[in-house]
């Protein structure tokens, strides 16, 4: 019985524990599902925060109001979001940052977002602008190259990746992305805007208007458009159009005549790129005039890039329009006096730009349209110039010679006349005017040129050697020789090619009464002199001096003599080699070019 009842009490011990071990695990489980059902319900409320911040932080930033933005996509990620959500927030974050000009933040937020979405198109448009703006080019068109390489048809990537382009003064590269901006979005206005400033730079100013035109027509009330099209209008000398579309683009918007400005001085300039660092430093305390004066002489010296880099330091400062656009011009001449004419061009452009009634800067442009032979575009600069400024004697002198290349004599010599009024103490008006008489054979009045040049300027080369020519007319020999002797010593270096060309046309001209055999020999023998009798086209001019004057064994000693030195062409040997033959028949040669 004993052992029946503690078989039995065992039994319910048994029976009590297993029941007790099956009720704790049913308990853990339940506390498991509890805790699984809390932990999911809290992520998805704390998901759900996220997502509503986010959506706030978007919210604010569509109205305008960048910081309460950035404080919701701070505070959204500190919220539980998936990864391509949180792409979506840094995204969106970096654009409030560009937006405040907080171009390191933007930065660091879209490379955040690329890592967590490398496909994600705008992070890449955004990040390149934002270097866009520290000046850091390269990697600004990387970026938006690879935006373009993701999305073909984005045209805020071809936008920005153009204006990149225009800014390092390569109009040429920025026009294709404008022009596929313009595809992408053809009802948006500043593609057209930014196309007409690429043919602007390229001078095709037609094409300019039209864009112009069209990006007002696409949205009249666009500022920019009015604002580049009045500029365009000053350019060509329409300042009546070009006061209205000024008027009604200030009446859009009150700042964009300086917006307009300061996008011409960031186009024209690279700063950081062209200037050291220690110049910076040496100029950092100086004002505006300061610096402006001494590019001035530095540029007047002959360190054309010190007054470069210097000009660029002027064009950083707080300037007004007008100071910016006469600092334009002179970095222009520096560019021009480097031979650097495509750069200057650019830079006179920027200038007028900025300043539409520079009339020196039509001067200077006008200058580097007739060194590239464009000398229509030229005659057009300095009439504008002398428009805005009738005393502007520069113009009418450069003009003057343009109508004397354009072979516009008389009208050459209405302009000289008009530079001699307005200054008449300048020798140079009064050199080129005896240039231009000489030119029609008015040879009394050319002497008397020469003769006032002489005694405003006794060192001015040129004047003397234009009188040995008119003493050469009239059979002067001894002053004509004197006067050759007193250009070679003021300038020897310039004027043995002016010897040569005098020597040649005295020589060979068909035309009669410009050859004269002894003072083409007389000239000849002195450009060979200054040439050590090195230079076997000098000797070869020789050769055709003693011919015209009747010494046909003197021109056969010297074309040989030459033949043996040269080294040309070998159209101009062979062309050497049978001027010999008239020679040795006793002939005189003939020629109507320059040698």
């Amino acid at each position: 019985m004993k052992n029946i009842l503690r078989f039995a009490k065992e039994k319910q011990r048994h029976i009590t524990k297993s029941t007790m071990i099956v009720v704790s695990s049913a308990l853990a489980t339940v506390v498991l599902i509890i805790a699984i059902v809390s932990v999911t319900a809290y992520y998805f409320a704390d998901f759900r925060t996220g997502i509503r911040l986010a959506t706030d932080g978007y919210a604010a930033g569509l109205a305008g109001n960048t910081d309460l933005a950035i404080e919701n996509f701070n505070q959204a990620l500190r919220h539980a979001l998936t990864k391509y959500q949180r792409s979506f927030v840094f995204l969106n974050r970096g654009a409030a940052n560009n937006a405040k000009w907080r171009f390191d933040e933007a930065i660091r937020d879209h490379s955040e977002a690329l890592r967590l979405n490398p496909t994600l198109t705008d992070a890449h448009i955004g990040r390149g602008f934002a270097y866009q703006r520290k000046g850091e080019r390269e990697k600004a068109v990387i970026d938006f190259s690879e935006a373009i390489r993701l999305d073909p048809n984005s045209p805020a990537a071809y936008y920005n990746r153009g204006t990149v382009f225009l800014q390092n003064s390569e109009p040429d590269r920025a026009l294709p992305d404008f022009e596929e901006a313009v595809r992408c979005n053809p009802q948006s206005a500043e593609p057209l805007v930014m196309r007409g400033l690429c043919y602007v730079a390229q001078n095709n100013l037609d094409r300019a208007l039209a864009n112009f035109d069209g990006a007002i027509a696409t949205d009249s009330t666009n500022a920019m458009g009015y604002m580049e099209r009045a500029n365009l209008y000053f350019r060509k000398g329409e300042y009546e159009k070009g006061d209205r579309d000024r008027e009604y683009a200030r009446r859009l918007n009150p700042g964009i005549e300086q917006a307009s400005n300061n996008f011409a001085v960031t186009l024209s300039q690279k700063l950081w790129a062209t200037t050291t660092s220690s110049l910076w430093k040496e100029n950092a305390e100086k004002g505006y005039l300061g610096i402006f004066r001494e590019a001035v002489k530095v540029a007047e010296a002959g360190d054309l890039d010190r007054a470069i880099q210097l000009y660029n330091i002027v064009l950083a400062r707080e300037i007004t329009p007008a100071q910016a656009s006469l600092a334009m011009m002179n970095r222009a001449n520096a560019y021009r006096a480097k031979g650097e004419v495509e750069r200057a061009s650019r830079d006179y452009d920027q200038a007028l730009r900025l300043d539409p009634k520079n009339a020196g800067a039509y001067v200077n442009r006008a200058l580097t349209f007739s060194e590239k032979g464009e000398h229509t575009a030229a005659l057009k600069d300095y009439e504008t110039a002398i428009q805005i400024n009738p005393d502007q004697w520069e113009a009418y002198f450069n003009r003057a010679i343009s109508f004397r290349e354009k072979g516009d004599i008389k009208r050459a010599i209405e302009d000289l006349t008009t530079v001699i009024r307005l200054n008449p103490n300048y020798a140079n008006g009064y050199v080129n005017r005896s240039n231009a008489y000489i030119q029609i054979r008015e040879w009394s009045k050319a002497l008397d040129d020469c003769d006032m040049a002489i005694r405003i300027d006794p060192n001015a080369a040129e004047a003397y050697f234009n009188r040995a020519n008119v003493y050469a007319h009239f059979g002067n020999r001894q002053k004509e020789l004197h006067d050759l002797d007193v250009t070679i010593s003021l300038n020897p270096k310039k004027f043995k090619a002016l010897l040569n060309d005098l020597a040649w046309r005295r020589a060979t001209s068909l035309d009669k009464e410009n050859r004269n055999g002894p003072e083409a020999v007389a000239v000849a023998t002195k450009a060979c002199e200054m040439t050590d009798w090195k230079e076997w086209a000098y000797i070869d001019t020789l050769a055709a001096a003693h011919a015209e004057a009747g010494n046909f064994d003197q021109a056969i000693k010297y074309q040989k003599e030459g033949l043996l030195l040269a080294k040309a062409e070998p159209k101009l040997l062979a062309e050497a080699r049978q001027r010999l033959s008239p020679y040795e028949q006793h002939k005189p040669y003939r020629e109507n070019a320059k040698h």
